[in-house]
């Protein structure tokens, strides 16, 4: 009878004590190779999931390179401007044109940020508050060419180039417009003309 080729003793007489070797010989082979596949099968698939990007929609703004965090000035050359989304969905337009608008959309918004030319910003819920000297009241606005949506930001060399990038938005053949804003790196101040300064 052979003994157990995986720890016990060996026979050594004729051909079963061959068999044996044989056998447990294959046996540590096979063992040693699934070893290392394992291993390289996990190994390549951190390597893989530290080499694929994360889709900005996911990341945080600490996971942002640099130069596309909205936190991080802009470099020599470029600008910052504020893009808002204002008015709201044709009412004549079907729910399925309104959803392929949107779907193009994100993935022209998401090149935009690949390309570092855009940086994050976020859409608004419904509610909201107005808050003056006066008083509280429920919000948005009123009339529906001022109801804003979201916002996010374009960096680019220009005004102009900013306003060509908006104009590019998918989502104006459904009935938005999108005002652009230069955003003013410095501190306010009642001595210079400003857009609070009264007219």
């Amino acid at each position: 009878m052979l003994a157990d080729t995986r720890g016990g003793a060996t026979p050594s007489d004729g051909f079963a004590g061959t068999v044996a070797r044989h056998a447990a010989s294959a046996y540590a082979a096979c063992h040693t190779r699934r070893a290392h596949i394992t291993r390289y099968f996990f190994v390549s698939c951190a390597t893989l999931r530290a080499a694929l990007p994360i889709p900005h929609r996911h990341r945080s703004p600490s996971t942002l390179p640099a130069m596309t965090r909205p936190d991080s000035p802009p470099p020599p050359g470029l600008h910052d401007y504020l893009v808002l989304s204002r008015g709201r969905w044709d009412p004549t337009l079907p729910p399925a044109v309104i959803q392929a608008a949107i779907d193009a959309f994100y993935a022209w918004y998401e090149r935009l940020l690949g390309e570092g030319r855009a940086l994050p910003g976020q859409r608004l819920t419904v509610e909201g508050r107005l808050v003056s000297r006066e008083r509280t009241t429920d919000g948005p606005f009123a009339e529906s060419k001022e109801v804003i949506g979201g916002y996010w930001f374009f960096r680019v060399g220009s005004l102009d180039e900013a306003a060509a990038l908006a104009a590019q938005n998918p989502c104006l053949a459904c009935g938005l417009s999108y005002e652009v804003r230069p955003i003013e790196p410095e501190r306010a101040s009642a001595y210079v003309r400003s857009n609070e300064t009264p007219r």
